[in-house]
């Protein structure tokens, strides 16, 4: 895919050919609510409308946060989110789905020439 920074020293900590092979579906994911969806290395990797969209969530006590990358646009998206815990209102998780849904639906396709 070749440089997105001129002049980058970015493979000095990650080969873009490392990165690439943990973007590589190793576990599907069945009945994902961001369409067709699987594992690769440490990232979850999503088809939808035909475009690769890679990223990762995480959460801890009141705390949910991920990030969504589109590589064949290079556009991303990083957000967090203070909550009151799991299993009650606001359903939070449910708001990271459907921003996120929202976001590779409407936003990322924005992107693609």
């Amino acid at each position: 895919m070749g440089s997105y920074v001129e002049g980058s020293d970015h493979e000095a900590v990650l080969r873009r050919t490392s990165l690439e092979e943990m973007w590589q579906e190793v576990v599907p994911i069945p009945g994902s609510p961001l369409g067709t969806s699987s594992m690769g290395l440490s990232f979850f990797l999503h088809q939808r409308a035909g475009r690769r969209v890679v990223g990762h969530t995480g959460s801890q006590r009141a705390f949910l946060s991920y990030f969504y990358v589109d590589p064949g646009a290079r556009v991303g998206v990083l957000a967090a989110f203070n909550t009151v815990g799991s299993g009650g209102p606001p359903d939070t998780d449910g708001l990271r789905v459907h921003t996120t849904r929202r976001l590779l639906d409407e936003l990322f396709p924005l992107y693609h020439h």
